[in-house]
């Protein structure tokens, strides 16, 4: 059996990664995938957990299981609780592989670095995208990590996916929160493959520029760079944006290849045909 988790998987990219996993379920290579959907929205985690189920249906050589979960990553008092259960619950099952992919996130306030409204919102936006992300990943460890790199590996290594950005590794005006967090998130993920070695996989992809909700906040705000703005319209005139499940899928595809080395950091346009 192999576990996979997706978070913020009501929507958009999340959506699409919870559908990408299920049509190519023949490259985990077992006869049962348990695949748990988690986000704030329980509507739309139905959504996603109907077309998976569809995609799966008429499949005799591999059962997908799909389980909901209501969960907010910006709450401690939430999460925390969510996070234990699940790990125990899985470790229960011995899987022989867990995929993590932590996709949930804000893009944050934008403007000026010198436009930041509050601390507090700064650390709601910090909960949600960091503190979440490595408590997950922490108690994860906890459970099927090791503490010597040189710890003889797994048969299949598990696997931390970061959804990450070309905001994680370059600058861009008025996005000053964002980058942020995509650069701590890709350090996190980046010293976890060096302490995991061999036992516990990590990948930062950044799945290029898409037609989401965030996109769309930066193409109306008044806040957004004009040069950065402009680019996005462009992107959205000429029909040109990465579409969600090509991005999704190639980075399942990626995560099964011959190519993923750990801690790296993989665009969708460095694979894309």
């Amino acid at each position: 059996m192999k576990v996979v988790l997706i978070t913020g998987a009501s929507r958009g990219f999340g959506r699409s990664l919870a559908l990408a996993f299920a049509q190519k379920r023949h490259l985990l290579a077992d006869k049962t995938v348990q695949l748990h959907l988690w986000a704030r929205d329980a509507s739309g985690l139905a959504e996603t957990a109907r077309l998976v189920q569809a995609a799966t249906t008429d499949d005799a050589a591999t059962a997908v299981h799909v389980t909901t979960t209501v969960v907010d990553m910006g709450a401690r008092d939430d999460y925390v609780d969510k996070i234990d259960i699940f790990l125990a619950g899985v470790h229960a099952q011995g899987p022989s592989q867990v995929v993590l992919v932590h996709n949930a996130g804000t893009l944050g306030e934008i403007g000026l670095a010198q436009d930041l409204s509050s601390v507090a919102s700064l650390q709601d936006h910090m909960e949600l995208n960091v503190s979440s992300v490595m408590w997950l990943n922490k108690r994860f460890l906890d459970v099927f990590g090791t503490r010597e790199a040189s710890s003889p590996a797994p048969a299949t290594p598990h696997v931390l996916v970061n959804v990450s950005s070309l905001n994680a590794i370059e600058p861009f005006a008025t996005c000053n929160t964002y980058c942020v967090i995509k650069a701590a998130r890709d350090m996190h993920h980046r010293v976890i493959a060096v302490e995991q070695g061999a036992f516990v996989k990590t990948l930062n992809y950044a799945p290029g520029p898409m037609d989401t909700n965030m996109q769309l906040a930066l193409r109306e705000s008044d806040r957004t760079d004009a040069t950065l703005k402009g680019m996005f319209q462009q992107l959205k005139t000429t029909g040109t944006y990465v579409d969600t499940l090509a991005s999704a899928t190639l980075c399942v595809e990626h995560v099964f290849g011959p190519n993923f080395v750990s801690g790296s950091h993989v665009d969708y346009y460095d694979i894309a045909a």
